[in-house]
C-alpha cells in the first residue's frame, strides 16, 4: 500500500533574465545578417529561446521525466521533489507551481520550483471566531 496524492502543476511565471534576453537579441541581429538556410535555422533557434515560456507543456515535460502522467488521477509520486528540481534546472528562468492534496485530512500544499530550488508552502486552516449575530 502507499500514499496517494492528487497533483497539479503549472507555470506561474518566468524570472526576467535581462542579460540572457539582451544576448539573444544581439544574436538575432547577427543571425539576420546571415543568408539562406543558415539564417533560417539560426533565427528559428533564437526565436525558440526568446519564446520558451510559451512553449512549455508541463504535462509533456513531467511525463518524459517521470515515465507516466502524475496529473491524470491520484497517484504515488514519491520522487516529485527530486523530479521537479531536475525539471526546473532544465528551465532555470521558469517558476513552476506544484500543488498536492493527499489522502489524509489537511494534507494540502504548494511547492514552488526555480532553477533546482524549492519552496514548500503548507495550507493553514483558520476558523472564524464565534459571532452571536450569525446564529440562525
Amino acid at each position: 500500500m502507499g500514499y496517494y496524492t492528487n497533483y497539479k502543476c503549472k507555470v506561474i511565471g518566468k524570472l526576467v533574465n535581462k542579460v540572457k534576453i539582451a544576448e539573444l537579441e544581439k544574436a538575432k541581429i547577427i543571425a539576420e545578417g546571415l543568408s539562406g538556410k543558415l539564417k533560417e535555422i539560426a533565427l528559428a533557434g533564437i526565436e525558440n529561446e526568446l519564446n520558451i515560456e510559451k512553449s512549455i507543456n508541463v504535462n509533456t515535460i513531467v511525463t518524459s521525466v517521470v515515465g507516466y502522467n502524475p496529473f491524470d488521477d491520484e497517484t504515488k509520486w514519491y520522487e516529485h521533489e527530486a523530479d521537479m528540481k531536475k525539471i526546473s534546472k532544465e528551465y532555470p528562468d521558469v517558476i513552476f507551481e506544484l500543488s498536492g492534496e493527499g489522502e489524509e485530512s489537511g494534507d494540502v500544499w504548494k511547492k514552488y520550483f526555480v532553477n533546482g530550488k524549492m519552496q514548500v508552502c503548507k495550507a493553514i486552516l483558520v476558523f472564524d471566531e464565534f459571532d452571536k449575530s450569525k446564529l440562525k
